[in-house]
C-alpha cells in the first residue's frame, strides 16, 4: 500500500494569496529598508555625519544610484497594481508643477552625462485634474529613458503647451530613436527593444508601461514619434478643465497686484517659477539671474516678495536678503536652498526671511509659501 505525501510545511506562501495581493505586500515591505538606506546614503553623500576620503564617496554614490533604480522600480509597480485597482485621485494643478519637480530631479545628471536639458513652456496654460505624485511618475519615466537613450553631446527637450481642449506635454530627445518594428509594442508591460543578457541599458520594461497606464487613467492619450538614430518624441495629451469651475481658489485672495521678484542663477528654475507663479490671482513676476542684478530692480521698482535662491556667484542669497531688509524693508524674502542647518535657520531669522524652503522644491509648496506670505503682507499694509 502506497504512502501518502506529507502536508507541505505551514510556513510555505499561502497559495490562495492573489498574485497583486503578494506585490502589493512586497512592495510596501521594500519601502522602508529602501527609504531608510537612501536617507543615510544621501547623510553620508552631504558629508553631515563627517567627511569621507573620495573612494568612499564614489561607493556612497554607487549605493544611492542603485537605491534610486530600486526604488523606481517599486514605485511604477506600485503604481500599476493601484490603477488596477480604483482610479486615481484627482486635483486641480498645473503642469509647470510637474515640469519643475522633474528638471530639479534630472538637471544634474543630464548635466554629468553632457546632455542639454531644457523647457519651452506656454505662458498662462489652463488647469488640469491630476493626481500629482503618478503624473510626475509618469513624465519622470519618459525623461529618465530620454536621458537613457541620448549620447553626450544630446538634448532633451520638455514642452508644454495648449492643443485645442488638451493640454500637451512632450518630452523629445535626440537619442538612438526606436525601430518601427518596436513602436506597436513599445508601451506593453515589461517589453524591451533589447532583452538579450548582454544588452547595454538597464531596466526591465515598466516605465512606460506606467506612462500609458497613468495617462489613461486621467482620460488622457500618449503619442509617440520616432526615428531610429534621429531621436523620440512621447506627446501626453490631458483634458483641461472647465474654468467656470474655478473660482473657489481666488474666493478669499486679497485684490490689488503683487510684484514678484525670482532671483536664481539657473535659468529654468527662474522660467518655471515665473510660471507658475504668474497663475496665482494678481500677481506679476520678474526675474533676476544673481543678486546683484535683484538689487539694481529692486531700486527701479517696488517688490512685495522676493523668492531667492541661497547659493549663487556674486552675491548670496543672505547677503541679499540683508540688503532687501535693511533698504526695503516692506518687501517680504522667501529663500530656496539644498541645504538647512539650524545655523542658517539662525542667520535666515536675523536677515527677515520669511520662510526657508528645502531643494527639491515641489512647486505647489512655492505658490502655497508665496500666497501666504503675501497675505500676511496685504494684512500688515496700512488702511
Amino acid at each position: 500500500m502506497s504512502q501518502q505525501p506529507p502536508p507541505p510545511p505551514s510556513n510555505l506562501v499561502d497559495l490562495s494569496m492573489t498574485y497583486d495581493s503578494f506585490m502589493r505586500m512586497v512592495s510596501h515591505e521594500l519601502r522602508t529598508p529602501i527609504h531608510l538606506i537612501q536617507g543615510y546614503g544621501e547623510l553620508l553623500g552631504q558629508e553631515a555625519l563627517g567627511t569621507m576620503p573620495q573612494p568612499q564617496k564614489e561607493a556612497v554614490n554607487s549605493i544611492l544610484q542603485s537605491t534610486y533604480r530600486l526604488n523606481r522600480v517599486v514605485e511604477n509597480i506600485t503604481t500599476l497594481l493601484s490603477l488596477d485597482i480604483e482610479p486615481p485621485i484627482l486635483e486641480s494643478m498645473s503642469v509647470v508643477e510637474i515640469v519643475v519637480a522633474v528638471m530639479v530631479r534630472w538637471h544634474d545628471q543630464a548635466t554629468k552625462s553632457q546632455i542639454s536639458l531644457t523647457v519651452n513652456q506656454e505662458t498662462n496654460l489652463p488647469l488640469i485634474q491630476a493626481n500629482a505624485q503618478q503624473l510626475y511618475q509618469a513624465v519622470d519615466n519618459l525623461v529618465d529613458n530620454a536621458l537613457k537613450f541620448t549620447p553626450s553631446g544630446g538634448s532633451v527637450t520638455l514642452k508644454s503647451y495648449q492643443e485645442s481642449d488638451w493640454v500637451c506635454l512632450s518630452i523629445e530627445d535626440s537619442g538612438m530613436g526606436i525601430p518601427p518594428e518596436a513602436k506597436a509594442r513599445i508601451f506593453s508591460l515589461f517589453y524591451q527593444t533589447d532583452s538579450s543578457i548582454s544588452r547595454q541599458y538597464q531596466g526591465i520594461g515598466l516605465g512606460l508601461s506606467v506612462v500609458k497606464s497613468v495617462v489613461e487613467a486621467h482620460g488622457g492619450q500618449v503619442e509617440l514619434t520616432s526615428t531610429p538614430n534621429c531621436g523620440s518624441s512621447f506627446i501626453i495629451k490631458l483634458p483641461i478643465i472647465n474654468t467656470d469651475t474655478m473660482t473657489e481658489e481666488n474666493a478669499d485672495t486679497p485684490m490689488g497686484t503683487r510684484h514678484i521678484l525670482v532671483v536664481d542663477d539657473e535659468e529654468y528654475v527662474t522660467l518655471v517659477l515665473k510660471d507658475g507663479l504668474e497663475s496665482l490671482p494678481n500677481c506679476t513676476v520678474t526675474t533676476a539671474s544673481n543678486g546683484n542684478e535683484a538689487i539694481a530692480l529692486c531700486q527701479k521698482q517696488t517688490f512685495d516678495l522676493i523668492i531667492t535662491d541661497y547659493k549663487m556667484p556674486v552675491t548670496d542669497g543672505l547677503t541679499l536678503a540683508d540688503h532687501i531688509s535693511q533698504s526695503y524693508p516692506q518687501t517680504k524674502i522667501v529663500m530656496v536652498t539644498a541645504h538647512i542647518d539650524e545655523h542658517l535657520q539662525q542667520r535666515a531669522s536675523q536677515v527677515d526671511i520669511q520662510r526657508l524652503l528645502q531643494k527639491p522644491f515641489k512647486l505647489a509648496d512655492i505658490r502655497t509659501a508665496a500666497s501666504e506670505v503675501l497675505a500676511q503682507n496685504q494684512e500688515n499694509k496700512p488702511i
